[in-house]
C-alpha cells in the first residue's frame, strides 16, 4: 500500500497493525507525526524478534513417501516323486527250476528213491550223516529223520541248506550251474532205475 496510508493506519492502530505489517519505519515516522508514544511502543514492541514466530503456525513438514514394494512369496516346491515300488523278491537260491533238474539228475525226481547200497537217500541222494549235519545247523528237528522219508518240501529246504553252506559242491556231477548244465544234467542223468545203465551203486 502507499507509504502515506501505511503510516496513518500504524497512527490509527498502534500495536495492532503493527502485528499486522507495519514496519519499523514507519512507526518512527509515526512517532514523529504525534503519533501515541505508548501505542508506537506497543507497536515497536511487537516488532521484537520471536513475538512474529510465537504467533506463526507452523505446520509439520509433510513426509516423504515411501513405495514399499511387497515380494510375493517363492512358489511352493514340487511335490516329491512318488517312491519307486520295491523290487521284486529275489528267486530263491537254488531256484526251483534248478532243483527240479537237480532231482531229475540224482533220483529221477523221486523223493523216496533209495540208492542200490543204500546209502544215499531221497530227491537228492542225502547220506545220513550229511543230512544230520544240515539239520542240526538249519532244521533241527530233522535230525535222524531218513530223507527218503521226509516230506517233498523238507527235503527241498534241506538242500537248499546244504547248497547255502557249500553251493554245487555235494552234487559234483549234477551241479545245475548254468543253462548248459542243466540241460546237460538232464540228458546224462546220474540216476537211474535199479538194474538200468547208469544206477549208482
Amino acid at each position: 500500500m502507499p507509504r502515506s496510508r501505511a503510516v496513518s493506519l500504524c497512527l490509527l492502530f498502534g500495536a495492532s497493525l503493527a502485528l499486522l505489517g507495519c514496519k519499523p519505519e514507519e512507526l518512527a515516522l509515526a512517532r514523529q507525526l504525534g503519533a501515541d508514544p505508548q501505542l508506537v511502543e506497543q507497536a515497536q514492541a511487537a516488532q521484537l524478534p520471536g513475538l512474529h514466530d510465537a504467533f506463526t503456525v507452523h505446520y509439520p513438514e509433510p513426509r516423504a513417501t515411501t513405495t514399499t514394494t511387497t515380494t510375493p512369496p517363492p512358489p511352493p516346491p514340487p511335490p516329491p516323486p512318488p517312491p519307486a515300488p520295491p523290487p521284486p523278491a529275489p528267486e530263491p537260491v537254488p531256484s526251483d527250476a534248478q532243483l527240479h533238474a537237480l532231482r531229475q539228475c540224482e533220483s529221477g525226481g523221486d523223493y523216496t528213491v533209495v540208492s542200490s547200497g543204500g546209502w544215499y537217500r531221497g530227491a537228492y541222494q542225502f547220506a545220513q550223516s550229511t543230512w544230520n549235519g544240515v539239520a542240526e545247523r538249519n532244521h533241527p528237528h530233522l535230525v535222524g529223520v531218513d530223507p527218503a522219508a521226509a516230506s517233498p518240501a523238507e527235503q527241498d529246504a534241506m538242500a537248499r541248506a546244504l547248497y547255502w553252506e557249500a553251493g554245487w559242491g555235494p552234487w559234483p556231477h549234477c551241479a545245475p550251474t548254468s543253462e548248459s548244465a542243466l540241460r546237460g544234467a538232464l540228458a546224462s542223468p546220474r540216476w537211474a532205475p535199479p538194474g538200468l545203465p547208469g544206477a549208482p551203486g
